[in-house]
């Protein structure tokens, strides 16, 4: 019983078109010689419609290309057509950033043309037309930026780039991706900036007491000096972490508790003029820490003939025992005609930043206290210490007022620029 060979045609996808001989038994080669061809349109069904229906090996070398290429718009038709049998086409669309029309043009137009019906040339659009598109574009972004995320059912308190093109698909049913976002909305002078903490003083006199101390600051005479007056602590005597110099892959660590072997407390005052600083320890922050501190200036600088002091609003500072004590030691002093006279510029309310020791103390810190393990008081005592007098040491060869703009700035003309913290510019 002899075999008749027939054409037969097997697709695959991802592999070339074969077509070869097969082998059929005779019933079945004359049932296909008596049938009547025909030509039938391909699957329209839902399921099928947007479907490839297959590729030749050739068109997949050119698409693996194309996918690895610098090119986007190529990468994006590369995407479309591989994944096609592994993703929907609304997947592919979010994928590569672009409405489902094209996704849907690009299918409709490999299963008909192939390659080529990628490769086609594009109309030329006309003279200003992508301008127009463009600026429709941005005049959409800027409309949906004028509105809260929640207008639009997105759950955030700020816009992002990615929440603006999300935003963009749902009122105008067209995918915007979120670089086009972006660089529409820098060309338009938008960009992502974190808002800046300021320092607000709920003094009534805020502006009062700030140009009472600028001015008094600004315009010292000959023999007169004005000091920043603060205290620091407690300072435990402990195992500190902090930044340290150490191999790369070095991990450095501390315990969060443990018992510490005893207190720091300690007052100071830095000199705006020379930018030396005086310090004592005591044992609290009280009104007699204050009192010896004052002391300790008044015999410092005994041949000044003025003393200004300003520090913040601690309840100590302005105690009425420390103004009784103040007024008494004033009056000794002008009745002997020997020592300077010891005013007090108080700082408004939460106005830390115009005292500038608090610099000194921070640097002071870093230097000493962080990353340290001190075995007891007097070592902790001895190495601040000595930090103080290297400082000393060095403003003495180094003459250097304390503070840059605060001798040149009235702060009161724009205290939204005021940054909280930062207290070595001023």
């Amino acid at each position: 019983m002899g075999l008749q060979s027939t054409p037969k045609l097997v697709s695959q996808t991802a592999e070339n078109i074969i077509q070869y001989p097969g082998t059929l038994r005779r019933a079945d080669a004359r049932v296909l010689q008596k049938r009547i061809p025909s030509v039938r349109r391909p699957e329209q069904s839902s399921r099928y419609k947007w479907r490839i229906r297959f590729i030749r090996g050739a068109d997949k070398e050119t698409h693996d290309e194309w996918r690895a290429s610098n090119d986007k718009k190529l990468w994006q038709k590369a995407v479309t057509i591989l994944e096609n049998r592994n993703l929907s086409p609304e997947t592919i669309a979010n994928k590569i950033e672009r409405p489902i029309e094209h996704i849907e043009k690009w299918i409709t137009a490999f299963n008909r043309y192939g390659l080529h019906g990628l490769s086609r040339p594009r109309r030329p659009r006309r003279k200003g037309e992508r301008e127009a598109a463009r600026d429709q574009k941005a005049r959409r972004i800027l409309e949906i930026l004028h509105a809260k995320p929640t207008a639009y059912g997105i759950n955030r308190s700020n816009w992002n780039i990615p929440s603006i093109a999300r935003a963009y698909e749902q009122e105008h049913k067209e995918i915007v991706g979120k670089s086009s976002v972006g660089r529409l909305l820098k060309q338009f002078g938008f960009a992502i900036r974190k808002a800046r903490k300021v320092l607000t003083s709920p003094d009534p006199d805020y502006r009062e007491k700030g140009e009472l101390l600028l001015n008094t600051l600004q315009n010292l005479k000959a023999g007169e000096l004005f000091f920043f007056v603060d205290e620091l602590g407690p300072l435990r005597v402990k195992k500190y972490g902090g930044r340290a110099l150490v191999r790369k892959h070095e991990v450095l660590s501390y315990p969060q508790e443990q018992p510490h072997r005893s207190i720091i407390m300690m007052s100071g005052a830095l000199s705006a003029t020379t930018n030396q600083v005086t310090w004592i320890y005591g044992r609290s922050k009280d009104t007699s820490a204050m009192i010896d501190l004052i002391e300790v200036l008044y015999n410092q600088y005994f041949s000044a003939s003025k003393l200004y002091v300003t520090w913040d609003a601690a309840s100590w500072h302005r105690s009425t025992i420390l103004v009784e004590w103040l007024d008494v030691f004033n009056a000794t002093t002008r009745s002997t005609g020997e020592g300077p006279i010891i005013h007090l510029v108080p700082l408004p309310t939460s106005s830390q930043f115009l005292d500038v020791i608090e610099a000194v103390f921070i640097g002071m810190k870093r230097a000493v206290v962080h990353h340290s393990d001190y075995r007891d008081v007097s070592e902790m005592k001895k190495a601040i210490s000595l930090h103080f007098a290297d400082r000393n040491s060095h403003f003495q060869d180094n003459p250097k007022r304390v503070g840059k703009k605060i001798w040149d700035l009235d702060f009161f003309d724009d205290t939204e620029n005021i940054r909280s913290g930062n207290y070595r510019e001023w």
